[in-house]
């Protein structure tokens, strides 16, 4: 693999070039492709039974593709998207693409309920790659997509010079554009917002009405126009943060600023707009020092507490620093030193960080934790297996979560419990080998505070049941993985489900604990993936499977996914790390 990189025409990327699989008109196609900003919508709308040339059954997943220019369907097997999955691996894309993935299952491979999971994660798959493609360049999505078959068969040429016209078109004051009706219809907004005239708050409603209520989908081009504007029109940023200075009522310019801060914050609200993650993207591309500079974060934040440009500021400054969280230390130091802040406003920020960033963990948690059983049976079991386990996908038992219901203010479930229960929750964290023991030992308050809240869900006509965990943590190839296991017990004197985990000595973990117990016949599988911005709608909350077991050692197996010394090899790890602790705090 060679790596070259291509600039100008305001293209700066890294382009990786496998010169083994892309002659060069096809990776100049693709390069013109991706410059242009093709828009593209591919869903993944069926699977099917085919027949290759050799008379074999296989199935096919039917992929809907969509570009600015054409529209066609094509058919891929497992197997193609598996090694379509292992080439760009070797891109430096980010890692929960993979998460989604489905796992390749033994048994059961063919039945309708493995078919239809398999389906809504191969798309989600390739969701998470519609929207890395729109920043980086993967050439590799392009052609397992055939975009390049199918616009030489159709005969369609891409319009390379597209974005260059309309950006000297909108240069000129805009009024000359005329190839999309967005771009004209968002110069024209910006052209009444930079006059700031006495009607500047009825202007950013008409924002609001326009793109909270109608909901167009923009392009991102027309959303760095909206948010950025050009040479001679300033964007929603510069204009919200900058009200015009000759307005001599104070009380009106500050309304003003308050208003246009509020449809800039909510315009990064996922509950406001639908595409909240992509003006996020465009918002947070901007150095720490533009953003302060052009949006006056300083003299917001140092507002009285009472006025509501304090909390919008609040809100932008967060949606800043959670997209980027590697300049967090820079974004303080600037707060400080630069803008000079006062530290009672850095202190009163942090805490309202901390405080948001809790009352949205909860909220996801009272949540997501049930809304999972919503879906129908095909729609919600994947199997997490490794590729030599045999699992009985017919085993699934639904019996014991019925009558999902939704009222106007909760989720609640009606159960049946049978006797005792396991619970396995699993937390995946990337890390890299070398730093596995200080991920789980030098840095155990992170995944303390991640993985051990209270919870209470509502329940009706049960008992109450009080789940106890036992956790250990386990390292394979490059992620680490963090598991919880909760033993469940039948009260018989309230009506809620309560959580409680805490801290278990790392020597129980041992094949006499669980043998010392009466497994219950089956146990749920949740997987609960980890991301950087923990407040994004898209974290997701799923059970993965249902296994029946019948006995310890099959049951710790399934656990750890190691058939041969699953237990010592596990008691090893655990004795590897504690002794590195020990080493390391000994003094």
């Amino acid at each position: 693999m060679s790596r070259i990189r291509h600039s100008g025409s305001g293209f700066e990327s890294q382009i990786y070039q496998y010169n083994a699989n892309f002659a060069s008109d096809k990776l100049k196609f693709y390069e013109k492709f991706y410059q242009d900003e093709q828009q593209m919508r591919v869903q993944i709308i069926a699977y099917e039974r085919q027949e290759d040339l050799n008379g074999k059954k296989f199935i096919g997943y039917i992929i809907q593709v969509e570009t600015d220019q054409l529209s066609y369907q094509i058919s891929k097997r497992y197997s193609e998207f598996k090694s379509f999955k292992s080439e760009i691996e070797k891109q430096q894309i980010q890692k929960d693409v993979f998460s989604e993935f489905p796992r390749k299952i033994i048994f059961g491979n063919q039945e309708p309920e493995v078919l239809e999971s398999r389906k809504i994660a191969l798309n989600n798959f390739i969701q998470r790659l519609v929207e890395i493609q729109r920043e980086s360049y993967i050439p590799q999505f392009y052609d397992f997509l055939e975009i390049y078959n199918k616009y030489q068969m159709n005969k369609i040429s891409i319009p390379y010079q597209r974005n260059q016209l309309q950006n000297s078109q909108i240069k000129g004051m805009g009024s000359q554009i005329h190839d999309s009706s967005d771009l004209k219809e968002i110069n024209d907004m910006l052209i009444l917002l930079n006059k700031h005239s006495d009607e500047q708050i009825q202007n950013y409603r008409q924002i609001e009405e326009r793109y909270g209520k109608q909901k167009p989908k923009l392009e991102i081009k027309s959303i760095k126009l909206l948010l950025h504007g050009n040479d001679q029109l300033k964007g929603l940023i510069k204009i919200v943060g900058q009200p015009s200075s000759d307005d001599n009522s104070m009380k009106n310019n500050h309304i003003q600023c308050s208003a246009g801060l509020q449809i800039l914050a909510k315009l990064l609200d996922f509950e406001f707009n639908r595409d909240a993650e992509t003006y996020i993207r465009v918002f947070s591309k901007e150095t720490p020092v533009q953003m302060y500079q052009e949006l006056r974060l300083d003299k917001h934040i140092s507002d009285l507490p009472a006025n509501n440009c304090r909390q919008y500021a609040f809100q932008l400054l967060s949606k800043y620093a959670d997209k980027n969280q590697d300049k967090e230390k820079q974004i303080y130091k600037l707060m400080s030193d630069y803008f000079k802040l006062s530290k009672q406003s850095l202190e009163e920020y942090k805490k309202w960080s901390q405080q948001r960033q809790q009352l949205t963990t909860n909220q996801y948690l009272q949540r997501n934790q049930l809304e999972i059983f919503k879906q129908e049976k095909d729609n919600i079991f994947q199997t997490d297996s490794t590729d030599n386990m045999a699992l009985q996908i017919d085993n699934f038992l639904l019996q014991d979560w019925t009558d999902i219901k939704k009222d106007d203010t909760e989720y609640k479930i009606k159960t049946q419990q049978r006797g005792s229960q396991l619970f396995k929750i699993t937390s995946y964290f990337p890390t890299e080998k070398e730093n596995l023991i200080d991920f789980f030992v030098d840095k155990q308050y992170i995944w303390d505070s991640r993985c051990r809240e209270y919870r209470e869900l509502k329940e009706q006509d049960v008992n109450d049941i009080s789940i106890l965990p036992v956790s250990y943590e386990q390292y394979f190839q490059s992620t680490a993985q963090i598991i919880f296991l909760y033993k469940v017990q039948r009260m018989e004197d309230k009506n809620n489900i309560k959580i409680f985990k805490q801290k278990v000595d790392l020597d129980q973990i041992n094949k006499s604990v669980y043998q010392n117990q009466k497994l219950a016949d089956w146990s749920v599988y949740y997987l609960f993936q980890d991301y950087n911005n923990s407040d994004k709608p898209e974290i997701r909350c799923k059970v993965t499977q249902i296994i029946k077991h019948n006995n310890d050692n099959f049951f710790l197996s399934e656990m750890t996914g190691d058939k041969n010394d699953t237990i010592q090899s596990l008691i090893n790890l655990m004795k590897h790390i504690k002794s590195k602790y020990c080493k390391n705090n000994t003094k």
